[in-house]
């Protein structure tokens, strides 16, 4: 999983290189190691580098509108961290939970920002990611939309892209 993300923390979506270059490029210049290098199957990064959602991020880079690996730490009040699925019912307390986390990756479109989460897993089915992995993107959700509320900006789709099926998941 770590080997896969740093690849695709780091890969150019506005290169004409093929993923064996750009993994070959990364090593050369330090950016990912050979142990990490050896455990990343290219043809899964195919997939989703020549998919439909990988054209979608090409885009957005060129336009200088993909972020990827951005930290973020934020206030949740208990009624907020209900509706998000992560408690079952709001405490009397008004204090703010400190939630912290890491986004894989998030890009601007006209209409909205597209958050997309990448996976690993090996699980069953792809909707064991969903059910596992839901409320998160939720508060990574409402992390960005707070980022963007002065821009008029909002997530407009929330995705997991998992590797072992090499298929978007809708949340």
């Amino acid at each position: 999983g770590t080997a896969i993300h740093r690849m695709m923390e780091c890969y150019d979506f506005t290169s004409e290189e093929k993923p064996r270059e750009q993994l070959q490029r990364m090593k050369d210049e330090g950016r990912i190691t050979e142990e990490l290098s050896e455990l990343i199957q290219l043809r899964k990064v195919s997939r989703i580098v020549k998919s439909k959602l990988g054209e979608r991020m090409k885009k957005a880079a060129l336009e200088g509108k993909l972020y990827r690996e951005k930290p973020f730490v934020m206030g949740f009040t208990d009624e907020e961290l209900v509706k998000a699925g992560f408690l079952e019912k709001a405490g009397t307390s008004e204090e703010l939970t400190l939630i912290q986390g890491m986004i894989d990756v998030f890009w601007i479109e006209e209409d909205g920002i597209v958050l997309l989460d990448y996976k690993t897993d090996s699980v069953e089915k792809p909707q064991d990611l969903k059910e596992r992995y839901g409320v998160q993107l939720c508060l990574y959700e409402e992390a960005l939309n707070r980022r963007f509320a002065s821009s008029g900006l909002r997530v407009k789709e929330k995705l997991i892209y998992s590797f072992k099926f090499g298929k978007v998941i809708k949340i």
